[in-house]
This record gives structure tokens, C-alpha cells and sequence, in this order.
């Protein structure tokens, strides 16, 4: 999550913000630029800001994906925002409007500087303040103020889509947990993939998957695991053999059976 949180009362008011938790969100927003993935649409480019990223990174407001969608759909109507879906994608860009924002911001930011920031200008200016501040403010889990840089920083993780951003960042957090970090994109791409499997084919949530792989200290886990079986069959058991072998022997002591009556 976010170490600090800001925004500007003033220039939120000015603009329309409607409470502090829009205006939580259009501030992170007006930084899309720094975390967030860009995708081509109608041949211009926007920002793809993933709802649960969005809740995670500002945990404190206690907001759910379908309030950020309420949010996002508001500040498009106030003009700050230009919003377009690509596919299940919110994607999103500041508007001229939008990025007026930074101006008053920066001035309040810099009160001894003579000339405002706008612009791209500003937002870069901006972007640099946050980087010193607060060194990667996305994908999260900060531990102390001056080692606080993402872990999840050097993976690509554009080409997956929400849930399995969920799923890589959970996985890799643990993995570091246990002291056997995740090195590259492809081992997190195989770890997500294993844990689907299993989540489908067994139907467990991920919380389940991973309190299952935490207990075990395991390192991935697959669909094919014996863990899933409620009571294990003993080697040796009837149980524990296969259905030729069952039917073999039951075939047996039909004939002894047999046998038995006829004498």
C-alpha cells in the first residue's frame, strides 16, 4: 500500500470532487503514467487501472472494486478523466482538465517557486517528487520507509490480466517469504498457471490454495497433488489398489463362494 497519502483539498473542490475518497483516487490516478500499464485504443493511448490494484494501494479508505468503477465513471462525467473499457479493462487517461490538478498542487507542493507547473511538465516534476518519497507507490507490500521498493518492481506483469496479477503478486510475496524468491517471469507465470489448475479442478479460492501451500511450506503446487483426497488409502489396503485389481479379486471369491455351495 501507499505510505502516504495526499491530496489537494482546494484544487479537489475547485474540480468537482464530490468526498475524500474520490479524491484519493483521482490523485492516484493523476500519476497513472508511473505504474500503470499503457494500451493502444482507436489509436490513442491510455492507462489500464486494475480496480483491486487501485483498492489495495489505498487499503486505509476500505473501498471494494465496484466503488472504484463508481469513482472512475464519476470523474469521467466531471471531465478529469477520459474512460474507455478494452475488453474487461478500465483504461483511462487525464484530461486537460484533469491535469490542471497539478498546477495548484505543485504550487502548493513548491510555494517559493515563481512559475506553475503544467502540463506534462508539472506531472513529471510531480512524479519525481513521489519517486523520492515514496520510491515505487504500486504493486505493494512496503516493509520500512527507506527500503520500501516494490519487490514486484522487476517483473513484467503486463501481459497478465487482473485476477492473475493477484494471483503472481500473492505467489511471489510468499515465495520471499519462505526465502526462495521467484528470479523470473516465467517461473511466476508457472506458479500462476499450477494454482488455477488446482483453484478449477478442485474448486478452492485462492486464499484456500495458498493457506494450503503456507502450512506445507511448499514451494508450488499442482492439480495433481494427493492433498486434496480427504483420507489418503493405505499402501497394501483394497482401498489403495486399482479397479482391475478390485475386480479380480472379488471375481475370486465369487468362484470360492461358488465352489463352497455346490459341495
Amino acid at each position: 500500500m501507499k505510505y502516504t497519502l495526499y491530496i489537494n483539498q482546494v484544487m479537489a473542490v475547485e474540480l468537482g470532487i464530490k468526498n475524500i475518497n474520490q479524491a484519493h483516487v483521482f490523485d492516484m490516478l493523476s500519476t497513472v503514467s508511473t505504474w500503470a500499464t499503457p494500451v493502444e485504443i482507436d489509436g490513442g493511448f491510455y492507462y489500464w487501472v486494475s480496480r483491486q490494484i487501485i483498492c489495495r494501494e489505498l487499503e486505509l479508505l476500505s473501498i471494494k472494486p465496484d466503488t472504484v468503477y463508481r469513482h472512475l465513471k464519476s470523474l469521467n462525467d466531471l471531465g478529469l478523466i477520459d474512460y474507455k473499457k478494452s475488453g474487461v479493462k478500465d483504461c483511462i487517461r487525464l484530461t486537460d482538465k484533469g491535469k490542471t490538478y497539478f498546477s495548484d498542487t505543485m504550487s502548493e507542493m513548491n510555494p517559493n517557486d515563481e512559475v506553475p507547473y503544467v502540463g506534462n511538465e508539472s506531472e513529471q516534476t510531480r512524479n519525481e517528487i513521489r519517486n523520492n518519497s515514496e520510491m515505487n507507490p504500486i504493486y505493494p507490500t512496503y516493509k520500512h520507509p527507506t527500503t520500501n521498493i516494490s519487490v514486484y518492481q522487476k517483473f513484467d506483469l503486463s501481459g497478465f490480466d487482473d485476477y492473475e496479477k493477484e494471483i503472481a503478486m500473492q505467489v511471489i510475496d510468499y515465495r520471499k517469504s519462505i526465502k526462495s524468491p521467484l528470479k523470473t517471469i516465467a517461473g511466476v507465470k508457472g506458479r500462476v498457471t499450477d494454482i488455477q489448475g488446482v483453484m478449477t479442478k478442485h474448486k478452492l479460492t485462492l486464499k484456500k490454495v495458498m493457506d494450503l501451500m503456507s502450512s506445507n511450506e511448499w514451494k508450488t503446487i499442482k492439480k495433481s497433488f494427493n492433498c486434496f483426497e480427504t483420507e489418503q488409502p493405505k499402501k497394501g489396503t483394497v482401498d489403495g489398489m486399482s479397479d482391475v485389481k478390485k475386480a479380480t479379486i472379488q471375481m475370486r471369491i465369487n468362484a470360492k463362494n461358488t465352489a463352497r455351495l455346490a459341495s
